[in-house]
């Protein structure tokens, strides 16, 4: 009997600027999932080393020196979170770095909306306010990116792991019963609006092309229902 062996799962590497509060929350709900690899960059060793239990690699410097990030092992970044703010400036010297050197996404932290508008000026598609619930938006972003380009309004986290979210219908689902559509057991669609009015759902219940759904899940498996239906 050939053992093949179990296949290792590939890890996602990410790199955290900065280890403020915004930063050492992602970093530390990140760490509890052993998909991804963290990598930390930030140019204060105390605050580096409280959060080198929960990350892989740890450097210590100045990120708005471009020597000191080229001499980093950085070219296998899938994304890059930009979590300083204390100083806008900085905040916008690391962004033009990364943009002009690696390929791997880039999320970036704003303090305001000036600082917000000039990010996305110099290409920075990913821009978290912190006039938001800000690092859990990053999060949202990192773990389950397709969740994370939903309109706030329409998705209502009840944890880090479970949400509401208000969607219209798949063409697929139109006119079939809730059965019929056979979603995985993970996610239930608890509400039906149709016409200003809520209707409880049962398997019977035919979905209709001008209703509003009300799907509960594991954000994972709402990730993979938009992903392979809308």
């Amino acid at each position: 009997m050939k053992f093949i062996g179990k296949k290792e799962m590939k890890k996602k590497n990410i790199a955290i600027f900065g280890a403020g509060r915004f930063s050492s929350f992602l970093i530390q709900q990140l760490s509890r999932f052993p998909r991804y690899k963290i990598t930390l960059i930030e140019k204060d060793e105390i605050k580096a080393r409280a959060l080198s239990d929960h990350v892989e690699e740890t450097y210590i410097g100045d990120a708005t020196d471009e020597a000191f990030l080229t001499k980093l092992h950085l070219k296998n970044i899938d994304i890059f979170v930009v979590g300083i703010g204390d100083n806008i400036q900085n905040s916008i010297l690391i962004c033009s770095i990364l943009q002009e050197k690696y390929t791997g996404l880039i999320i970036a932290k704003a303090v305001d909306l000036r600082h917000e508008e000039v990010l996305r000026k110099i290409g920075i598609k990913e821009v978290i306010n912190l006039q938001t619930n800000a690092a859990r938006v990053a999060l949202l972003k990192i773990i389950n990116p397709i969740l994370g380009s939903i309109d706030r309004k329409n998705l209502i986290e009840l944890d880090e792991e479970i949400s509401f979210l208000r969607t219209g219908i798949s063409e697929k689902w139109k006119n079939r019963t809730v059965q019929e559509i056979n979603l995985p057991q993970t996610i239930s669609i608890v509400l039906v609006q149709r016409d200003k009015k809520n209707l409880i759902v049962s398997g019977h219940t035919i979905i209709k092309e001008e209703d509003n759904l009300i799907i509960l899940g594991r954000n994972e498996e709402l990730n993979k229902l938009i992903k392979d239906y809308f």
